[in-house]
């Protein structure tokens, strides 16, 4: 079992998952039938999650309320990966597993020298550059579920983000539908001056429809979420109500 797990809100956690996940899939289809993915720090707005699924297809992906699910698809797994949140401590994980043997995982900024994370993981990685001051700052998610958007519109909200326009932020990330029928994946991160937007394939996986969930995940200071709420809001043209 691999653990990958860290304090500050943005190191790439979720990207080094992915890029696992993707060589088992590629390195062991046969050995590898049986995959888990479980991130109990997302709430109600799951984007990690739903982005694994969308990407890896093989691949059985549990929410936080899915702990017990998870946990019994466990005793069968060939690999599962569980990636914790800023928001939670070093004691999680032996509350999650209850003493079943793990191998832990610490991605780190390059300049972060000595942390209980150095003596608690088995394996260092060196994540990207953070300003560590911020690894407690407030997290902001809003649900976009149901609710369809113009790229133009889009770009307009992504440049307030960028020019900070609405508050310090440290790490943007959302799951858009927009208007050509696609679900567009947005990430930014502070010192960056762009957003990389990817588009995302639902063809490649039966399990994911275009009205599954949506969202976006804010990490910044004194964000004037009216105002940014105001924008989301006018960003969309179409809202419909998922049935399922």
């Amino acid at each position: 079992m691999l653990l990958p797990c860290n304090w500050l809100v943005y190191i790439g956690k979720t990207t080094w998952i992915r890029q696992q996940l993707a060589l088992r899939q590629k390195g062991f289809p046969k050995s590898d039938k049986k995959v888990l993915y479980f991130n109990p720090s997302t709430r109600n707005v799951p984007i990690d999650q739903k982005l694994i699924a969308l990407d890896c297809p093989g691949v059985q992906v549990f929410t936080e309320t899915q702990q017990s699910e998870f946990l019994r698809e466990l005793e069968s797994a060939d690999a599962a990966y569980i990636e914790l949140g800023c928001n939670l401590g070093l004691g999680t994980i032996e509350q999650i597993l209850d003493d079943r043997p793990y191998y832990p995982v610490a991605i780190l900024p390059p300049l972060m020298k000595r942390s209980k994370w150095h003596s608690w993981a088995k394996e260092i990685l060196t994540g990207s550059t953070v300003d560590t001051s911020v690894s407690q700052t407030p997290v902001w998610r809003v649900a976009t579920t149901g609710k369809v958007f113009s790229e133009a519109s889009l770009e307009k909200f992504w440049d307030e983000i960028i020019q900070e326009k609405n508050g310090k932020i440290t790490r943007f990330k959302g799951l858009f539908h927009v208007a050509d029928s696609c679900i567009l994946y947005a990430d930014f991160a502070a010192g960056v001056p762009f957003i990389n937007v990817l588009e995302l394939d639902l063809s490649v996986n039966s399990q994911c429809k275009l009205r599954d969930f949506t969202g976006i995940e804010i990490v910044g200071l004194s964000l004037n979420k009216v105002a940014l709420q105001k924008t989301l809001d006018n960003s969309y043209f179409f809202k419909y109500f998922n049935s399922a």
